[in-house]
């Protein structure tokens, strides 16, 4: 008896010895050292023993991971680049400095050292995966498909893979592919709002609002308080000219806390287009506050205000939008046009004219400014007999066009309201002037 108690006293010592001397293990202190986060310790424990013996990668390892615990991730990832260098294939070496160059921003070198993983270890799909994920930060998106194609062919029910096949083929200008592999994966995942959203865009970009319409109402019915599907969904009605059930989409948003510049435009744009400008300016001027150089914002914002009675902001507003751009022809003539009616409405019409004027200037072949100057001269100015040569012009040249929208007072075309002049301004006589006498 007495023996087996001596003898399992041996055994106890002997275990607690040896486990003692394990703890003293240099690897073993610096992995306690590194757990209780104890970097700086840690990291001088590393340089001693690396003093003593340079070539100990599983030293250097351990010393890198202290330094990325203080955020030293360069110097981190210097001192596993030293490592690779004694052990070149060890996997955990080469995954710790892919990661530690990534955060340094050296994406080249991790995508390199993510390549040497996957050449050691061809038949793991997780480091080819990291690696195409990588050539996708690195924006070499033809690179990245081909391996995500090759993963999704040995499993096509990773919902993970298709996804990102999807975007690499939308960012590698395949449209079409990338609709397809979208909708295979709302197949696996019919409720991922990311997918959704994507083939929405894609639909637009393809003009087929009715198919992104469809898409975005089924997933609303799955999650009717999402704001970003909820935004597309109140865009595609825009575009379909529903104007009012847009405005509640974007309503909903807005409620919901979307306070993107996007939903303030189009909330905005959809009373514009239903002459609401009162109602459309607080929106516009949501939307011009985020972004001050938006010269579309500013031009509708600036329409708004000065058909809404805010002439002396509306005038302001058109201003900036001329400073900003020099737009194409057509929006410059409508600018100008709309920037001479705010003037008028000011009570400024030689400043209107002028503008007028000038719009006529920089865009010869625009014919419609012929009728606009026309009609400052006869209804602003009182000078119909000035007028009578830009109405004339504005006929001859618009006889092969038709008539344009109807939008003056009298809900009358351009064309039929500069023939009913040209006629009674030719039945006025018009007056001689004085002479004075000598």
């Amino acid at each position: 008896m007495r023996l087996k108690i001596a003898s399992l006293i041996f055994l106890t010592a002997v275990s607690t010895a040896a486990l003692f001397a394990q703890q003293k293990e240099p690897p073993a202190l610096l992995q306690s050292l590194i757990r209780s986060y104890s970097y700086p310790e840690a990291i001088r424990l590393a340089d001693q023993l690396l003093s003593e013996d340079p070539a100990r990668p599983d030293i250097m390892l351990l010393k890198a991971k202290a330094l990325t615990g203080l955020f030293r991730v360069r110097e981190a990832a210097e001192v596993l680049k030293d490592a690779c260098r004694y052990d070149s294939t060890n996997l955990v070496i080469l995954g710790e400095l892919s990661d530690a160059c990534l955060q340094a921003g050296e994406t080249e070198q991790a995508i390199e050292a993510c390549r040497r993983m996957v050449s050691v270890s061809p038949q793991n799909s997780f480091f080819r995966l990291k690696l195409a994920n990588l050539l996708m930060i690195a924006e070499d998106y033809r690179q990245a498909l081909d391996i995500y194609l090759a993963l999704y062919k040995s499993d096509t029910s990773s919902f993970y893979v298709t996804k990102q096949s999807a975007v690499c083929f939308q960012e590698a200008g395949l449209p079409d592919s990338a609709i397809l592999f979208c909708l295979k994966a709302i197949t696996l995942n019919p409720h991922d709002a990311g997918v959704v959203g994507r083939l929405t865009n894609l639909y637009l970009k393809k003009e087929e609002v009715n198919a992104a319409l469809i898409l975005t109402t089924l997933y609303l019915g799955y999650d009717s308080v999402n704001k970003p599907i909820l935004r597309q969904n109140g865009y595609c009605y825009y575009l379909l000219k529903e104007y009012p059930t847009a405005i509640e989409r974007f309503r909903k948003a807005i409620d919901l806390g979307d306070r993107t510049r996007f939903t303030w435009k189009y909330m905005g744009l959809s009373f514009y287009k239903q002459d609401r400008y009162d109602s459309a300016a607080p929106f516009f001027r949501e939307a011009y506050a985020l972004d001050t150089t938006d010269a579309e914002i500013a031009f509708y914002y600036g329409v708004s205000a000065y058909r809404s009675g805010m002439v002396e902001e509306g005038i302001s507003l058109l201003d900036r939008t001329v400073r900003l751009l020099m737009p194409s022809d057509q929006f410059l003539s409508t600018l100008l046009t709309e920037q001479a009616a705010a003037y008028s409405s000011n009570g400024e019409a030689d400043t209107a004219l002028a503008i007028l004027l000038r719009a006529k200037e920089l865009l010869p072949s625009n014919f419609i400014l012929d009728f606009k100057i026309a009609y400052q001269y006869d209804y602003y100015l009182r000078d119909p007999w000035t007028a009578l040569g830009y109405y004339k012009s504005y006929l001859e040249i618009s006889r092969s066009t038709g008539d344009e929208k109807q939008d003056l007072p009298l809900h009358m075309s351009y064309r039929e309201y500069a023939k009913n002049r040209v006629s009674e301004i030719n039945r006025v006589k018009r007056p001689t002037p004085v002479q004075k006498k000598k």
